[in-house]
């Protein structure tokens, strides 16, 4: 095989591939995306020390699709 025919079979190829591929990456866009987050975070008390108020965890999270962490 001449290096023209080469090329040329390789640039095909490429292409084909490049091609077959597009469909895929389209589909994998189509995923709904979060478009916000409604966190819910207790305060802390007046009298808690640095440590213990450090320590708060997320009460409930929440988005326009469900519960992220259902308490």
């Amino acid at each position: 095989m001449k290096t023209k025919n080469l090329v040329k079979y390789g640039l095909k190829m490429m292409l084909t591939v490049a091609a077959l591929s597009l469909p895929l990456t389209a589909l994998a866009q189509d995923k709904p995306k979060i478009k916000s987050i409604d966190l819910v975070i207790p305060v802390p008390k007046p009298g808690t020390d640095l440590f213990d108020a450090r320590e708060v965890q997320p009460a409930s999270a929440t988005t326009e699709y469900g519960d992220l962490a259902p308490t």
